[in-house]
């Protein structure tokens, strides 16, 4: 294996610029079975990630840019070149005021987005086919301002936009406001929030374009139960319309829940949710119900190992409101993985991850008809089984994570250390 690392250290801890890099060689396999249709090749492949960093401190301000290009050599569709370009920031506005903001925009297969999950985890949702090309860009932002010690105002703002390249290239546009009003207390924090969204899919005939706008209202609570855990819920009602012609206006529950826990560097996270929501892939706007939990654990703290499992389920409908256009079947995607990382030293880590993804589609309807096949973004059912492992480089570096969210705990502890 061959590696490279770059790095510029401050003199100084936070007075100027850091330069880093790192390299990764990553191979896998995949097996996709599709459902009702024909089989898919098995894929194994191997690529190689450079990917260059830069960390930006100042008074009471802190950003991080990062770029990385992913090229990848597959045994079923030859050659992959992926960039992405990302940018996290967060800002001290005031002693009561504080802004964060993120950004990014990457090429890339469905394969190799499968291949290199987010630092979270996983998400559950359904994907396009494998070999299908995405171009994405993402914006968000969030404000918070502590009107005194128990009262407290916010606002976000997200959009997206994704590009679907395939047989039949789709393109959707998705943003999202909330704003809230909380009161603070020593481990509960009460409030409510308004949130409004609003998507737009843009398709070639005989699909029709679509938008559809989503406003919801609903109270929320987040309690400390211990030093350990935290727990937060949201309930109310979504009102979703559309400003196009020969469409309905349609109600539904609009709910979130979860669990935290973090104990030095063990955590778990279990959430679910109903209502309106975005997938996390295609940005497309879905009527889901969805479940999801993740366990992070260190195996031995001695040997620096550890081990991440995840699993999810959603059950959805893509929202069409028309009346002329037959509502897409509805669909079930189900995620389980599991993660292992071994670093021997501080310049070596080595990985290893397996993953499962079920995409099930309900039959057509009886009174389906032929353009029902040309709607968005109807994602195929299809079986994925693939295996990822690697070799990282990198040099003895402070860690960097800028939050791209506020605190969910009510005493802020979840919140990652300054640099």
């Amino acid at each position: 294996m061959l590696g490279v690392v770059l790095a510029s250290r401050p003199g100084v801890a936070g007075a100027q610029p850091e330069l880093s890099g790192r390299l990764r060689l990553q191979g896998g396999y995949s097996h996709v079975s599709n459902q009702g249709t024909v089989e898919a090749p098995d894929d194994a492949w191997l690529g190689i990630t450079p990917e260059v960093s830069l960390f930006v401190p100042a008074r009471r301000a802190q950003a991080h840019f990062t770029y990385s290009l992913a090229a990848s050599s597959h045994s079923s569709f030859g050659t992959d070149i992926a960039n992405r370009l990302a940018a996290v920031s967060s800002f001290e506005l005031s002693k009561r005021s504080f802004l964060l903001l993120s950004s990014e925009a990457s090429e890339t297969s469905v394969s190799t987005a499968l291949a290199t999950p987010a630092a979270t985890g996983p998400s559950v949702a359904t994907v396009p086919p494998s070999d299908s090309k995405l171009l994405t860009a993402r914006l968000a932002t969030a404000v918070s301002y502590d009107v005194s010690p128990s009262m407290r105002l916010g606002a976000a703002l997200d959009g997206a936009f994704v590009r679907i390249l395939n047989v039949t290239p789709v393109e959707n546009y998705l943003a999202n406001a909330s704003f809230y009003a909380e009161h603070v207390g020593k481990s509960d924090i009460v409030g409510g929030d308004l949130r409004a969204g609003y998507a737009s899919t843009q398709q070639r005939p005989p699909a029709p374009d679509q938008q559809i706008v989503a406003l919801a209202l609903a109270p929320h609570w987040r309690h400390d139960i211990s030093e350990t855990l935290n727990s937060s819920i949201r309930a109310g009602v979504a009102v979703i319309v559309s400003p196009d012609r020969y469409t309905q206006a349609i109600a539904a529950p609009s709910a979130q829940g979860s669990l935290l826990y973090g104990r030095d560097a063990a955590s778990f996270e279990l959430s679910a949710s109903i209502g309106p929501q975005a997938n996390a892939v295609t940005a497309q706007l879905l009527n889901a119900e969805q479940v999801a939990g993740r366990l992070v654990v260190p195996l031995s703290l001695r040997y620096h190992v550890l081990a991440g499992v995840s699993a999810g389920f959603l059950h959805g409908q893509i929202l069409n409101l028309r009346y002329d256009v037959p509502t897409p079947a509805p669909f079930d995607a189900i995620l389980a993985s599991l993660d292992v990382g071994w670093a021997p030293s501080e310049v070596v880590q080595i990985y290893g991850r397996y993953q499962l993804l079920d995409q099930i589609t309900a039959a057509p309807s009886a009174t389906a008809t032929s353009t029902d096949a040309a709607l968005p973004n109807a994602s195929p059912a299809a079986l994925r089984n693939i295996v990822t492992f690697g070799v990282q480089l990198s040099v003895p570096s402070r860690p960097i994570r800028i939050p791209t969210h506020f605190p969910q705990r009510v005493d802020g502890t979840d919140a990652p250390p300054p640099p």
